[in-house]
């Protein structure tokens, strides 16, 4: 909230609008999770391994494409929510920067789904909750208020997040 009404409301519309790439990574996450559960419920651990590098291909193509045609017309996307010249511009810098924010995000998805398919469900929780408090809202703080980057910091923080955590799944 100290970041302004202009920050708040790019916030949302931006957050709105890469929803749509979020569900996209999330039920791929959870198909993966399914089928990751069955081949090594199987003992089919190599066909399991192919299939989490399969997918994790699969989704940060598609999320990046997705992401990518986000931002080329995050103009009009934006300007279906205001007419404020101030918050389309800054919806339009994190639209770029959420390109990233999704890869990432999409790494996540299926790695840590893979693990949970897989029977490891206190690794991810241990992971996410370090990578949240010290990464998403320590750097947050930091990059956004501390050094002033505003929204963007914030944003530069969930990507970092994000990569993190799929790196470490």
């Amino acid at each position: 909230a100290i970041l302004g009404v202009a920050a708040i409301s790019a916030k949302i519309y931006v957050s709105n609008i890469e929803f749509y790439v979020y569900v996209f990574g999330m039920t791929l996450g959870m198909s993966t999770a399914l089928l990751i559960g069955w081949l090594t419920g199987a003992g089919n651990y190599a066909q399991a391994y192919r299939l989490n590098v399969q997918n994790l291909k699969i989704t940060v193509t598609c999320i990046f494409l997705l992401s990518l045609i986000i931002y080329l017309f995050a103009e009009p996307l934006l300007g279906l929510f205001t007419n404020n010249p101030e918050i389309i511009a800054m919806g339009k810098l994190l639209l770029f920067v959420d390109i990233f924010v999704e890869i990432g995000r999409g790494f996540n998805h299926i790695e840590e789904s893979s693990l949970r398919g897989a029977g490891d469900v206190f690794y991810p929780m241990f992971i996410s909750i370090i990578s949240c408090w010290l990464l998403s809202i320590l750097l947050s703080y930091v990059f956004g208020i501390r050094l002033g980057l505003g929204l963007m910091g914030c944003w530069i923080a969930f990507a970092l997040d994000e990569f993190f955590r799929g790196t470490a799944y």
